[in-house]
């Protein structure tokens, strides 16, 4: 039960158009259905707004290490540029040369 593994791999990206206490309740709502009705465990989830270079570094590593599970990263947006464009490199990278079948999220506002 600890382990859960999507019948869908690939790369996704949401983008909510709504404000304040809508937008938190509409990535909640989001990731509810993303990790079919469980909480994501503290390593498949990156929030922009609390992370730097370091962080992200340490959570693509572990969408590699990890392929059968779900990551997501929320508030893209609040990314410095230069981290949404290492996010970019390295799925385009992963998604053209690896055979692993991977689960990432982007969700921005």
């Amino acid at each position: 039960q600890g382990h859960s593994k999507s019948d869908q791999h690939g790369i996704v990206i949401y983008s909510l158009s709504c404000d304040g206490a809508w937008r938190e309740n509409s990535v909640f709502q989001l990731l509810c259905k993303i990790y079919s009705n469980r909480l994501p465990e503290s390593f498949e989830i990156l929030d922009g707004r609390f992370s730097g270079n370091h962080q992200l570094d340490l959570f693509l590593k572990r969408i590699v290490t990890f392929p059968s599970r779900i990551f997501s990263i929320i508030n893209v947006e609040c990314l410095p540029q230069s981290l949404q464009e290492v996010i970019l490199h390295f799925l385009s990278r992963l998604s053209s040369c690896n055979s692993k079948k991977i689960n990432v999220n982007l969700i921005q506002g």
